[in-house]
């Protein structure tokens, strides 16, 4: 029998046995000298009753501290080390149940919270999050459209939304604030210096938009200015769960994104198999900090639905461009304006190709053509909009970032970076194609 096992048999012996003998004499027994209790007196009137861990603790501390961690060990076999680190510091999932809540929209789903942010109750989730609201004329409803309810099936009436400048985080304000006051939890104002890498965490949500809180146990893994990661493992519709300090208690972070570690070098490879590697698996999991979002500004979800989409829809197309020029798949055939071009251009090779006047420069200027049909769909009227708002906002500032949401301008600035890298390599084709 190892250690810790043994030592939790011996205070199951001691405090049967102890038990016995309060209740045969009111006094522990002075025949062995190591089990002498500390306060060798009978027992006051609030004693613990004799024989619980509650009564060893007082009696026999150095016995029950072997039999703690004992139990700790054996829990942690039994349930992970965050749970039995939960488990032997009081953690009660319980008390989070209430503050917990369930988002559905037309486009998805996904977890939010009650969270007090300078003083009021607020419904704490992922701006991305508000896309699940749905698109086009449906957004009529306005907040009716993104569904929130609690666990025991209340749905919330929400009536305004800020989000987080730097941060993938919104607050939703609640029709009746004082409903809320009692079940709010609380963030951790201070992450940097209260939380430290391999401190214990859980997270509560909805995964796979199952329609139930699971959780999820696991550690912090580092912390930022404005993001804190984690391991703990998490699916789709965890989006907007709240990760839970277990030591404190407290809101560290909201559940953001995930992200592939890319393994393609041979020192990356090395890095990676090596067992003091800080990064242990193929994903790493990040969420936004909540103590660093210190500039809200209000949105209001019709028109941040769609911008979204419009997005959306601009990055699909260019996907679909770039599917067509360089991968082996037939996607691109689901957008019906680069579709009509590729018809087209292939009719008319057709009809030239049975001509007997056909020649390779009139092939040429169809393919030219073409290409400068794509490189039109990539930088479209609608996009060099969003464009010209991303510059300007970046070069001024101030007003102009009312035009469209501070959330977009760093999804528009990556697009931007890799619409240009086509258009460069659709321009070297068509004149490749003119030669």
């Amino acid at each position: 029998m190892n250690a810790p096992l043994r030592a939790l048999f011996l205070a199951g012996i001691i405090a049967f046995c102890s038990g016995q003998l309060w209740s045969q004499t009111d006094r522990p027994s002075n025949d062995n000298p190591w089990l002498q209790p500390s306060n060798p007196t009978s027992p006051p009137v609030d004693d613990p009753e004799p024989g619980t861990m509650e009564w060893l603790q007082i009696h026999y501390p150095q016995v029950y501290a072997d039999a703690l961690i004992a139990k700790v060990e054996w829990q942690a076999r039994q349930d992970g080390p965050a749970a039995a680190h939960a488990s032997a510091s009081g953690f009660d999932k319980a008390q989070y149940q209430q503050a917990l809540v369930l988002l559905e929209g037309d486009n998805g789903t996904g977890t939010a919270f009650i969270c007090k942010v300078q003083g009021i109750p607020f419904l704490l989730t992922n701006i991305h999050m508000l896309a699940c609201a749905g698109a086009g004329d449906s957004y009529g409803g306005g907040l009716q459209k993104l569904d929130a309810r609690t666990l025991d099936g209340r749905k919330l009436t929400l009536q305004s939304i800020y989000g987080a400048r730097e941060h993938d985080l919104c607050i939703l304000r609640f029709a009746e604030e004082a409903d809320y006051e009692q079940v709010a939890l609380e963030f951790e104002p201070q992450v940097a210096t209260n939380v430290k890498p391999g401190d214990f965490i859980v997270i509560p949500g909805n995964s796979k938009g199952g329609g139930t809180m699971i959780w999820t146990e696991g550690r912090v893994v580092g912390i930022g200015p404005t993001k804190v990661e984690h391991d703990a493992p998490v699916y789709e519709g965890n989006s907007g769960s709240p990760i839970i300090h277990i030591d404190s208690g407290k809101i560290i972070g909201v559940l953001s994104y995930a992200e592939q570690v890319p393994i393609e070098n041979y020192f990356d490879k090395e890095s990676f198999n090596n067992e003091q590697s800080a990064i242990k698996s193929k994903i790493r999991y990040y969420g936004y900090r909540i103590d660093s979002a210190n500039d809200w500004y209000p949105i209001d979800l019709p028109r941040f639905c769609r911008q979204n989409d419009e997005l959306e829809s601009f990055r699909t197309q260019r996907q679909n461009v770039a599917i067509f020029l360089y991968a082996d798949s037939d996607e691109w055939r689901d957008d019906a304006q680069l579709m009509e071009f590729i018809d087209q251009a292939n009719e008319q090779a057709r009809r030239k190709s049975i001509s007997d006047r056909i020649g390779r420069d009139s092939l040429r200027e169809i393919y030219a053509t073409l290409f400068r049909q794509l490189d039109g769909i990539i930088h479209d009227d609608t996009y060099r909009a969003y464009v010209k708002h991303m510059r300007l906002s970046n070069a001024i500032g101030g007003p102009q970032l009312t035009t469209y949401y501070p959330y977009f301008d760093e999804m528009i600035e990556r697009e931007v970076k890799i619409r240009d890298y086509l258009s460069k390599n659709i321009q070297e084709a068509e004149k490749r194609v003119r030669k």
